[in-house]
């Protein structure tokens, strides 16, 4: 049994906390994904990490989809930018004024009754053959959008895909207790503990 400690910025070590979490609760899932890693990292990388490229890493297609979908559920930005509106704008019979602060609500948009079953963790979903998948693209915005959208978004996807690959390559879990969720300035896991064992 292995006891861990990451040093990664807030953001991404919340991130990665959430995807075990739907790893854990969907052990389809796991076990997929721990195929495609297995597939894709020799057994000797755990020695010498330089034998894998980032960009091979990033390249997985489940790998992305888990991660996608982790980032959809959980974004940890639990408040969206503010906007001012500049126009009025009627909204499912309500009337949002023209100079009134706005507050994208990040954790309800992508959890929307359009979405096939929106609380569950479907890393599928993000296929090209998924019907909705355009739709999704559109609306999941983790990073933000447009000119002030997240400058350090290209080294957080890096740190996440590479921290949850190798993790989950070489190292199983198993759930002790689950989180509580808490929704402020970023959304994070609360007291969720975890056993961590070494995989065969």
């Amino acid at each position: 049994m292995y006891s861990c400690c990451f040093s990664l910025p807030e953001t991404s070590s919340h991130t990665v906390s959430y995807l075990i979490l739907g790893m854990l609760r969907n052990p389809e899932v796991k076990k997929r994904l721990q195929a495609e890693l297995d597939a894709a990292i020799p057994a000797d990388t755990r020695q010498d990490v330089t034998k894998l490229s980032c960009a091979e890493v990033m390249a997985l297609p489940y790998l992305s989809q888990c991660i996608k979908e982790s980032m959809r559920l959980w974004n940890v930005i639990g408040v969206g930018p503010k906007r001012v509106l500049t126009q009025d704008i009627h909204y499912e019979g309500m009337l949002l004024p023209k100079g009134s602060l706005f507050h994208g609500a990040l954790f309800s948009m992508v959890r929307q009754a359009w979405m096939d079953r929106p609380e569950e963790f479907l890393p599928e979903r993000w296929s090209d053959d998924n019907p909705q998948h355009a739709q999704l693209k559109e609306m999941n915005i983790p990073f933000g959008a447009g000119k002030r959208q997240c400058i350090g978004q290209n080294l957080a996807r890096m740190e996440v895909a590479l921290i949850t690959a190798f993790t989950l390559r070489f190292f199983d879990f198993e759930l002790l207790a689950e989180p509580q969720h808490q929704v402020f300035l970023t959304t994070k896991p609360v007291d969720m503990s975890v056993r961590v064992h070494l995989r065969d």
